[in-house]
């Protein structure tokens, strides 16, 4: 009876934090953000057009920011940008954790 007890909880906590990340398409949001550009936009022109980062990882060649695609406040998204040696952004990416 308690193995059962314990199986149940141990079930709930990985339900519970289970998550799924969509990625969209780029057609879903290239007119949002026109100017980010794989192989063309620097760093210094997302800090600018942007500010600050929600986050950022492997000393700032990953940036992470929060945007809104439209004005319902639960569609809220991750534009996530990797950079290159050279603060070129080699790809990005935009996504939404559910």
């Amino acid at each position: 009876m308690i193995l059962v007890v314990w199986l149940a909880i141990i079930a709930c906590l990985i339900i519970g934090c289970y998550r799924y990340v969509e990625v969209l398409k780029e057609a879903d949001y290239s007119n949002k953000i026109p100017f980010i550009s794989d192989g063309g936009t620097t760093r210094s022109e997302i800090s600018q057009r942007l500010g600050e980062p929600k986050s950022s990882y492997k000393s700032g060649k990953i940036l992470i920011y929060e945007i809104k695609l439209n004005s319902e406040k639960r569609n809220v998204y991750d534009l996530v940008l990797v950079f290159d040696d050279n603060d070129i952004l080699s790809r990005h990416s935009v996504v939404r954790v559910k």
